[in-house]
């Protein structure tokens, strides 16, 4: 199962997570379409939290 939050601070989430020392915690991914990370929850779960580039695409998701 994977979890993706769409959120506008990714980089901000990012830091956090990396200051606090969540398990797995994936660099900063930056594609075409959207900017990402990924880490694991306390029982294993992955989780996405991402920002699309276009805001067209943004809004499908909201």
């Amino acid at each position: 199962m994977l979890l993706t939050i769409v959120a506008q601070d990714v980089e901000g989430w990012h830091a956090k997570m990396k200051a606090a020392g969540v398990a797995n915690l994936s660099e900063m991914l930056r594609g075409n379409y959207c900017e990402h990370f990924f880490f694991e929850d306390p029982a294993g779960y992955a989780i996405e939290i991402q920002r699309f580039h276009n805001p067209d695409v943004a809004k499908l998701f909201q």
